[in-house]
């Protein structure tokens, strides 16, 4: 039955290794396999691409109502749900594949429609397939795929995921995140307390006031021994020598707790033990925002007789307890804007591009900034595909040994020298070429690049 031919890795490996056959997957294959023989007239592919073209019509045919089902898992039984960014691939995928397709094409476009771009007063609303947060992809694909009638989704990227990457800004706590307040619903940030005090209770929330945002910890506890930390330990990898610099701001509740910094270090040693950082001279006898600004030199270390410095930070930690004083509390304090300097490390400058999520704002998205860059310049935007492009030349990274170069498929200020990865590469040549991947043939308003970092010109 043709349903279950998706492609995915051999059948020969075991369930672990095997990949669920997801439409998106599955409809960028078909994408390569069209624009392959676009630009070769090879029609060696001509069966496969029957063979998914097939498998989309007969997906979209037992989904009911409009759209399409996302494929099925690995044990090849039906995933009966509908995902906004295999709509978009689907659709764009199927252009030019026959009367079928372009039924299959009209059901999913209505669905897209309904749930994704929804149609309003010449514009688009938000629809319910995004209500948490719109990803990049939604926007850049959802461009190249739809058409020229969808230009005005790409406003929202600017308004909602647009940001400037500095390399030294770690946490800026840019936008709420979904299920905050729990441990399982905050990407980043998590809290943890003394299990010997059943009276502390603690909540994060990402909060913003007027123009500045910043992280909120209600915390709770009786007059007996208590602390709680919060902590981060995703996308931390912070390369420090002895210049390091570390700067936060905190809106102290005048409580007059102690106030605790901490770094740890990558796992070393048979025991996986991890080196730890620590400074704990602050006391929350303030009431509004402070700045603090700590060298490395006023870290003491865990272990005093440990000489050696810290190595790579991989987790970041603030504690607060009451050492100082034993006082039943309730209170609120704020922590915003955490930055660190180094100046034993290259001077990196800040990168303009765009996130991949509302909800991950800490982090910009190098693959998809070059997928919005070839929106723009299909969409003769091409002051902001020109900006962009000058921008993504800031990463271009040496690879090989020198011998090549590439783009790293995010940056973050957690991590100073970024890999070359083949996706945001490959994204970069296609936006420098003026490429749609959807349209087939290719588009022939196809440019000249100059690979070097700052330096995008025009063919005359």
């Amino acid at each position: 039955m043709v349903l279950t031919l998706g492609v995915t890795i051999p059948l020969a490996v075991n369930d672990e290794a095997r990949n669920d056959f997801w439409i998106g997957d599955n409809a960028w294959l078909l994408v390569a396999l069209k624009y392959y023989k676009s630009v070769t007239n090879d029609n060696q592919y001509d069966a496969l691409i029957d063979r998914l073209t097939t498998w989309f019509t007969c997906l979209e045919n037992i989904t009911p109502a409009d759209g399409i089902y996302v494929g099925y898992d690995k044990q090849y039984q039906l995933r009966k749900e509908w995902h906004p960014e295999g709509h978009i691939d689907v659709y764009g995928a199927l252009h030019g594949l026959g009367s079928e397709a372009e039924i299959a094409q009209e059901s999913i476009l209505r669905w897209i429609n309904q749930e994704v771009w929804v149609p309003h007063a010449g514009c688009f609303r938000i629809g319910n397939a995004n209500k948490y947060g719109v990803p990049l992809d939604n926007i850049s694909w959802g461009y190249l795929s739809l058409g020229n009638y969808y230009q005005g989704i790409l406003y929202l990227a600017q308004n909602r995921l647009a940001r400037t990457q500095d390399r030294y800004l770690i946490e800026a706590f840019d936008r709420p995140v979904e299920g905050e307040g729990s441990n399982e619903g905050d990407w980043y940030w998590r809290s943890d307390q003394w299990d010997q005090n059943d009276s502390i209770k603690v909540s994060l929330a990402r909060k913003q006031t007027y123009e500045n945002y910043d992280l909120e910890v209600n915390y709770s506890w009786d007059e007996n021994d208590a602390w709680f930390l919060i902590f981060r330990e995703r996308d931390i990898d912070l390369n420090v020598s002895d210049q390091f610099l570390y700067s936060f701001k905190v809106y102290g509740d005048g409580s007059n707790n102690r106030f605790e910094v901490k770094f740890y270090g990558e796992p070393v040693g048979t025991d996986h033990r991890r080196d730890v950082f620590w400074h704990d001279k602050i006391n929350l006898d303030f009431v509004g925002w402070k700045e603090f600004a700590i060298p490395y030199g006023e870290f003491s270390d865990f272990l005093p007789d440990n000489k050696e410095p810290l190595g790579p930070i991989t987790r970041i930690e603030f504690a607060v307890n009451n050492s100082t004083h034993k006082e039943l509390t309730n209170s609120i304090l704020q922590i915003s804007e955490i930055w660190y300097r180094d100046e034993g490390h290259e001077d990196l400058v800040p990168v303009d591009g765009f996130a991949a999520f509302e909800s991950e704002l800490n982090w910009l998205y190098v693959e998809g900034t070059a997928q919005m860059a070839t929106a723009y310049y299909m969409a003769e935007q091409t002051n902001r595909w020109e900006y962009y492009m000058n921008e993504l030349g800031k990463v271009i990274t040496p690879a090989f040994g020198g011998q090549a170069s590439g783009l790293p498929n995010f940056i973050t200020g957690g991590i100073q020298q970024p890999t070359p990865e083949a996706v945001a590469t490959s994204w970069y040549i296609i936006a420098a070429n003026g490429v749609n991947p959807f349209q087939s043939p290719p588009s022939e308003r196809c440019i000249w690049v100059n690979y070097l970092p700052l330096s995008v010109k025009r063919k005359p």
